[in-house]
């Protein structure tokens, strides 16, 4: 936000024709600066919410899920299994 305030900035000062759109660049800046303030307070809203935190807690459930199955798979690997070895002395 603070780059787009100092590029009107500029060019108001190096276009001084541009400085009769005064008005509308200020009108403009304005209502940006009013949506984005609305956006991020949505942002922090949301991220605050039950439901956010519920998904994040059901994702965070998943990937421990996972990351055991994972490590599962890898003792399975390592693993001597019976049906390998065979002893044929009787």
């Amino acid at each position: 936000m603070l780059l787009i305030i100092i590029a009107a900035i500029v060019l108001l000062l190096f276009f001084p024709l541009l400085s009769l759109s005064l008005p509308i660049l200020s009108v403009a800046l304005f209502l940006y600066a009013i949506l984005y303030t609305a956006f991020k307070i949505y942002e922090y809203i949301y991220f605050k919410s039950k439901k956010f935190r519920n998904i994040k807690q059901e994702i965070e459930t998943y990937i421990n899920e996972c990351n055991e199955l994972n490590r599962h798979i890898e003792e399975l690997k390592h693993s001597d299994l019976i049906f390998e070895k065979s002893d044929f002395q009787s």
